[in-house]
């Protein structure tokens, strides 16, 4: 952990412009990796930064109930004096809805993020939440309902990012999300191919965008994984891939794992930030 916060007060003091971690319960592919939960690292990661912007990319329902998603927003966004960015995905990852017995698939938990995604926002807004009554004993009853009563430092909330390249994420994010963020789309391994797909995503999220009267309110983001051939192996070529992506219509590009782990890699990825990330912000 010691290291973590380290190298996120340098990220920081670099001049990144963001930093993100998983909210996932385990490791969704190496359940032997050390893993912390990701919402206490970002409280932790708040207290050491000062300037970039933070949050979970993505968290979902799957994990956390609509008011449970509300305490932890204004939570982080207070303790980091308006700096959380909120990423909300639809939580497929097999293990999560393993542990919270949480079976469905495809449009049902796509069904369950909409949802949840309503409730939240409505929460946000200090409406209140009408719950179930649970029976008491004694005179005590239950509450009907609650308000968060706990205002976010950024008004009316902080930025939503919505992830997922799915045609109910698509819209979703079209309709309500300040940001759309994407990974790369699976089963592309050509640059060709690669830039094909993301152009075609782009053009269906402005078609989503211009139904729903928010064409150019939605920013763009796109988290560069690890897939065998889609990393950029030396910051020359990461400085590349971002000016393609900025010319294919993304705004924002987010090293998700690059490069691989290790000390001397993440020094390559700081010095990125230092040297080449203010000339690319230029062009």
């Amino acid at each position: 952990m010691a290291d973590l916060l380290h190298w996120a007060e340098r990220f920081d003091e670099a001049g990144a412009d963001s930093l993100f971690v998983a909210d996932h319960l385990a490791p969704p592919s190496a359940e032997s990796s050390c893993w912390f939960d990701g919402w206490t690292v970002l409280a932790a990661m708040a207290e050491r930064t000062s300037r970039c912007r933070l949050g979970p990319l993505v968290s979902n329902f799957v994990l956390h109930s609509p008011l449970r998603m509300a305490r932890l927003t204004a939570t982080l966004d207070a303790i980091s004096e308006g700096r959380l960015d909120l990423g909300l995905g639809m939580g497929g990852a097999p293990i999560c809805r393993s542990a919270s017995s949480v079976f469905e698939r495809g449009a049902e938990l796509a069904d369950r993020f909409e949802d949840g995604l309503d409730s939240l926002i409505r929460i946000l807004n200090d409406e209140p939440l009408t719950l179930a009554e649970v029976p008491m004993k004694g005179e005590r009853s239950s509450p009907k309902s609650v308000r968060l009563s706990t205002p976010c430092v950024q008004v009316p909330r902080p930025p939503i990012i919505i992830g997922g390249h799915g045609p109910r994420m698509i819209d979703v994010a079209a309709r309500v999300g300040d940001r759309w963020n994407i990974y790369y789309p699976p089963g592309v391994d050509r640059a060709e191919d690669l830039d094909g797909a993301l152009r075609r995503l782009i053009d269906a999220f402005e078609d989503r965008c211009a139904l729903h009267g928010r064409s150019g309110k939605v920013q763009r983001s796109i988290a560069f994984d690890v897939a065998p051939g889609l990393q950029p192996p030396n910051r020359g070529e990461l400085g590349d891939l971002v000016v393609r992506m900025s010319q294919l219509g993304y705004d924002e590009c987010i090293a998700w794992g690059w490069p691989p782990s290790g000390n001397r890699s993440i020094e390559e990825l700081l010095a990125f930030v230092t040297e080449n990330l203010p000339a690319l912000r230029i062009a």
